[in-house]
């Protein structure tokens, strides 16, 4: 089953619909022979060709164009050293999508067993065969050209659903008149006409690899079809001495007593046997699945096919057949039918699945329970009801329902793979509780593998507790990982959770979904990994490796030592003393841990006082700082200098820094005299300037505060509009034209780098109008630093008094005038 899911998968992906059976059988060889580390695959085109049955003209030209257009299987030529081409390098992308992916319940997440097993089954049904010591040919290996392909596609799909006696099980559902139920079978299986379906079957007859054949029994009526692979019969050593399979035989049957068998028609022609009573029986009404007489007039045969049946409904969809009851001639490669991926599945995956209209068995012997007894059920889930031993068939054939057959060619495989897993939980426990919780709102997607065992809580306590805790791991995620990926790394920890818990039930649901679904699980530090995978890029988690890599580096070292020190000693005892000393390693191993872990727990809390120690000193000395008063003006509280006093030598800073500005800028350097009169006549600007805007914020009403930090912002713009003066008057200086006029020389001599001789000059000028600049800046500063290098040095002012300070501005706020001492 896990192969048939596989291969169901495979055919189903997007990439590969609308192509030859030709280039889809090519993809399935070439998964079934890629490796599982790197999913690639070496092979040359006409070893393909062999594979499938093909030339290698028709592989070249029709199924490897077919991959590089799809894109479901990418490939590179791969040449010898001499440049000889030597093969094809391909990847079969669906595969290496899933591998990538990390989801374990992915069907194409084969794992080494399976993918050899799969080959082995190939190798077996049409491998071209190399040698008789080596690898034998197939069954259909002699099978070469037209139809080769669907016929190798058909007869691998026939025997992966083929039970341990070598019976397929058929297709159920109303089978038209002139059509045997085991070409409906083929037909389904490929997703073709049933025409297309007995003549792929017909093929498969002619070389011997199935029989089918109609039970015929005593009363004269032809009974249930029949569809056999001898090959998987032989491979289990089984006879059918009990099943003949000639025409004409008897043997004994349990129920109906003794039969004969009759071979069942391909095509559209219909086959009618003389019987005892006279009468004449069709082909076409014939039973389907195993062990199971059909009544020609089944319930569930006589209604009509809906328009739209989607999957997941309650029914089965009728046998699809074409209104031509012939098809035309093919070339070699060409498919059956328009592909298409098929919708729906011919079987459940359950051995005991009968997939026909009319079975009634219920829970109790072969006797069918009430209609509509499980009616009134809670679950409304159709996965959950179909995965319910005593609910599987109760109710629904005495209605004319058919099962429900949910198909793993949908996109959420995983999703349903986890949810049957649960499913089986559910009927070991005994089926659904009486009240059945539906997902929180908000949250459906992120616990929709989880979604049976959130239905079995039944207080609302436990639904609010799990709640939480889904909120808080969600909120955890988005921290690390954003508000995107959050919900999508959870609902695949949770697909992972429920698929590892296996067939195990699940007594206490609120537990489990808490302690066991939703933590995050991880051996090593690297707060990314969860159960040993990256969430983050689904890759094997490298810190995990590192820790396995450790473990077993300490198990080689033990056995080297107790190999070395008892090499006489009988390999049992050996064995016990190098488990005795692994553990002991290991102890010593644990314990140096905990000491080490220890160690830095106390070396951190050590740390974590400094850290506070020190916070605290510079908390009490700005704290203590800001209850210093004003330096300046005497004002208590002040943190050293208050607002107005800060502004104001801001002020006298900016003051000054204009001041210099128009000494060296209008001053000549040789000149004290010109020097002091250009001071004094800038200084005496600015400050008039600074004046009067502070005298008209004060007449506004502004306080104090906002009137210093006017005349600061007046001292700024003073200063800037000096300087910009200052390198203008600069720039047109002869040293300035020197810098300018090399810059552009030495720009146009690199003319040979620009596209023509206009983006040239222009940059020749662009360089010039910097070099100008530069050369102004470097004048202006040099001219200030001069400037102040030749003022007398600041004598050192004496200590203020702030009492005399403080008592001097009480007198001036007293003898203003009684509104503007408000101000």
């Amino acid at each position: 089953m896990r192969l048939l899911a596989a291969v169901r998968a495979l055919l189903a992906e997007q990439s590969l619909a609308g192509l030859s059976d030709a280039a889809r059988l090519s993809a399935l060889v070439l998964a079934a022979k890629s490796s599982h580390q790197t999913c690639r695959t070496a092979i040359r085109t006409r070893e393909l060709g062999r594979w499938i049955g093909m030339s290698e003209s028709t592989v070249a030209h029709d199924v490897l164009p077919r991959f590089r257009t799809s894109g479901s299987v990418k490939y590179r030529a791969t040449t010898s050293e001499s440049g000889q081409t030597t093969g094809l390098e391909c990847v079969v992308m669906p595969l290496w999508r899933a591998r990538r992916s990390g989801d374990a319940t992915h069907p194409l997440a084969l794992s080494k067993r399976e993918l050899v097993t799969l080959l082995r089954l190939i190798e077996a049904l049409f491998a071209p065969g190399w040698g008789a010591a080596a690898t034998p040919a197939g069954l259909l290996a002699g099978q070469q050209g037209k139809g080769a392909a669907t016929d190798r596609l058909a007869l691998l799909l026939l025997v992966l659903q083929t039970g341990s006696d070598g019976r397929v099980r058929m297709v159920g559902g109303t089978v038209p008149k002139g059509r045997g139920r085991a070409a409906a079978t083929v037909a389904r299986l490929l997703g073709c006409s049933i025409a297309g379906g007995g003549k792929v079957l017909a093929r498969l007859r002619a070389y011997g690899v199935v029989e089918s054949s109609r039970a015929q029994a005593d009363s004269g009526l032809l009974g249930k079809s029949r569809l056999v692979v001898p090959a998987v019969a032989a491979a289990h050593a089984k006879t059918l001495a009990a099943v003949p399979i000639a025409a004409g035989q008897r043997a004994a049957d349990g129920k109906s007593g003794a039969v004969g068998l009759v071979n069942e028609p391909e095509g559209p022609s219909t086959v009618s046997s003389s019987l005892p009573n006279g009468t004449q029986e069709k082909a076409a009404g014939g039973g389907d699945a195993l062990g199971v007489q059909r009544p020609a007039a089944a319930f569930g045969d006589l209604g009509k096919k809906r328009e739209n049946d989607a999957l997941g409904t309650p029914g089965e969809r009728e046998v699809l057949c074409t209104a031509t009851p012939e098809i035309a001639e093919h070339p070699g490669a060409a498919p059956l039918h328009t592909h298409h991926p098929s919708a729906d599945d011919l079987c459940g995956d359950d051995a005991d699945s009968g997939c026909f209209s009319g079975e009634a068995a219920g829970a109790s012997g072969s006797r069918p329970v009430r209609a509509g007894a499980r009616e009134k059920a809670p679950l409304q889930n159709l996965a959950m009801a179909a995965g319910s031993q005593t609910g599987e068939r109760a109710g629904g054939p005495l209605r004319g329902e058919k099962h429900n057959l949910s198909s793993p060619h949908t996109e959420h495989d995983s999703q349903e793979a986890s949810r049957q897993v649960l499913t089986a939980w559910a009927a070991k426990s005994g089926g659904p509780p009486t009240v059945w919780a539906s997902l929180p709102k908000g949250l459906e997607a992120v616990l929709a593998p989880v979604e049976t065992v959130w239905g079995r809580l039944n207080r609302m306590g436990a639904r609010h507790r799990v709640t939480a805790a889904v909120h808080a791991e969600l909120a955890q995620l988005r921290g690390t990982f954003g508000p995107q990926s959050a919900e999508k790394i959870l609902t695949k920890r949770l697909r992972r959770r429920a698929a590892a818990q296996g067939h195990v039930a699940v007594s206490d649901p609120a537990g489990w979904l808490i302690g066991r679904a939703l933590p995050r699980r991880s051996a090593c530090y690297d707060a990314r990994c969860d159960d040993g995978w990256r969430m983050d890029t689904g890759a094997e988690c490298t810190a995990c490796q590192l820790l396995h890599t450790d473990r077993r580096l300490l198990r080689r070292q033990v056995a080297a030592q107790v190999t070395d020190e008892l090499a006489t000693v009988p390999p049992q005892q050996r064995k016990k003393a190098f488990e005795n000393r692994l553990r002991e390693q290991f102890v010593l191993e644990s314990s140096l841990r905990v000491l080490r872990n220890e160690r830095a727990a106390v070396e951190r809390s050590a740390r974590e006082a400094a850290v506070a120690e020190c916070r605290a000193q510079r908390e009490a000395a700005e704290a203590a700082r800001q209850m210093l008063p004003c330096a300046a003006c005497g004002r208590a509280e002040a943190g050293g200098l208050c607002q107005v006093c800060t502004h104001a030598q801001a002020t006298e800073g900016l003051i000054a820094e204009a001041v210099d500005t128009a000494v060296a800028a209008w001053a000549a350097p040789s000149d004290p005299v010109g020097q002091r009169q250009a001071e004094a006549r800038a200084e005496a600007k600015i400050r008039a300037k600074v004046e009067q805007a502070m005298a008209e914020c004060r007449a506004q009403g502004g306080y104090r505060e906002t009137t210093s930090l006017i005349g600061k912002l007046t001292a700024e713009s003073a200063a800037e509009k000096y300087r910009r003066s200052a390198l203008a008057l600069l720039a047109r200086s002869p040293e300035a034209e020197v810098e300018a006029r090399e810059a552009k020389a030495a720009e146009l001599r690199r003319s040979h780098l620009y596209s023509s001789a206009e983006a040239a000059r222009a940059a020749a000028k662009e360089a010039a109008r910097a070099a100008r600049w530069r050369t102004a800046q470097h004048l202006l500063n040099d001219r200030i630093s001069r400037v102040r290098a030749q003022r007398p040095a600041p004598t050192a002012r004496e200590e203020p008094d702030l009492y005399r300070m403080a008592a001097a501005r009480v007198r001036a706020v007293m003898s203003r005038p009684r509104k503007e001492a408000l101000v």
